[in-house]
């Protein structure tokens, strides 16, 4: 199902199940839905788009399909709703996002393939987001100024890592359930801001960045 027009939106109703993915393609494309809705994968390319998915018992379930949400456009919103992945491979990341300023607000990762969440554009945001089970980290940051905030996690081999290209980030007030979880920032990633969080350890190879529990 793909939705290509721009100025389009589309209302979902509770128990609706797409047994499809749904793309946005077109630009300022929104989608609400109510609580309950079944998907297999969501795709947003156009820019300014705005998905809702109305609660966590909407759950999109890629399965062995590949990664469960997909954001490449920019100026984009993805809220409310659940999200996993299942494959063996062990190569795709639940959520991923390449588009700049993209928000993702109380999204549930259920179970992750490989990262449960991976901000890649410039300047995005995780807020109040949860990782339940990953096979690598739950959160990966690799786009510059992103911000990670009240987020949790702990079912990954690390709770954050934040690359080179990750410079400027912030993590304040995430939480690790698994106690043996850490928050790595790498030696290129500078000037990066991680406060407040309750971890294990933070390992900070950069030198610049701010670094307190």
């Amino acid at each position: 199902l793909t939705i290509s027009g721009n100025d389009v939106a589309l209302h979902i109703g509770s128990g609706a199940d797409l047994q499809a993915a749904l793309t946005l393609s077109g630009t300022n494309s929104h989608v609400v839905c109510e609580n309950g809705v079944d998907m297999i994968q969501l795709t947003i390319s156009g820019d300014n788009g705005f998905f809702d998915g109305g609660g966590h018992d909407t759950l999109i379930d890629a399965t062995t399909t590949g990664q469960a949400i997909t954001v490449g456009g920019d100026d984009v919103t993805v809220q409310n709703i659940k999200a996993q992945n299942t494959s063996s491979a062990g190569t795709n990341t639940c959520v991923y996002v390449s588009g700049d300023r993209v928000i993702l607000l109380n999204i549930r990762v259920v179970q992750a393939d490989h990262d449960g969440i991976i901000l890649g554009g410039d300047d995005g945001q995780a807020i109040g987001c949860k990782v339940d089970d990953a096979d690598r980290q739950d959160y990966s940051i690799s786009g510059p100024r992103s911000s990670l905030i009240g987020c949790s996690g702990g079912g990954g081999s690390e709770f954050v890592e934040i690359y080179a290209a990750g410079d400027d980030s912030i993590i304040s007030g995430c939480v690790a359930v698994n106690a043996a979880s850490t928050i790595i920032i790498h030696a290129d990633a500078e000037n990066c801001v991680v406060v407040g969080n309750r971890c294990k350890a933070i390992t900070d190879n950069s030198g610049t960045s701010t670094v307190a529990s």
